[in-house]
């Protein structure tokens, strides 16, 4: 999404204005809420989705992932596996955040594959499906070097947070 000279929002090319109103129903958010509860059952990462409108106050959409990373505590896991998808709807960006320990094993490119995945899904139309795909890739790759143990608790909500 970018901004007109009138400071107009454009529509998403299929005549809809993306707000973080629309952007998912009460049914889609069902469906990635479950679908990170069910990943998280596999690795002891944990999962957050995060949409904001814009991300121009913070300079880059990443700055902005970082504050949201600290902000919805995802540096206050126990194992530091805090793992962060937002995607700001005015830069039509997603950005992958994630802890110190998830940092210390994962490369570079496992991470664009995941915000890759996501952006697929958006660009078909297909937003939750790109976001259930993308967590589904991100805990395939979590699960190989964080797996679950017995006593693997649940550290963050799993609702989906919508920000302006």
């Amino acid at each position: 999404m970018t901004e007109n000279r009138e400071g107009k929002r454009k529509n998403d090319g299929r005549g809809r204005v993306l707000t973080i109103e629309n952007f998912f129903n009460m049914n889609e958010r069902t469906v990635i809420k479950r679908t990170i509860k069910q990943a998280e059952k596999t690795t002891t990462g944990e999962i957050k989705v995060v949409v904001v409108q814009s991300s121009k106050l913070y300079g880059t959409v990443d700055d902005r992932a970082v504050v949201e990373f600290y902000e919805e505590g995802l540096d206050g896991t126990e194992a530091h596996t805090g793992f962060l998808i937002m995607i700001s709807l005015d830069e039509r960006q997603i950005a992958v955040y994630a802890g110190r320990a998830i940092n210390k094993k994962l490369s570079q490119d496992s991470l664009n594959g995941i915000v890759q995945t996501i952006a697929t899904g958006i660009t078909l139309g297909q937003p939750v499906q790109g976001i259930v795909d993308g967590i589904g890739l991100a805990e395939s790759v979590l699960a190989e070097y964080f797996p679950a143990g017995e006593d693997n608790k649940n550290e963050i909500s799993n609702e989906i947070v919508l920000k302006q």
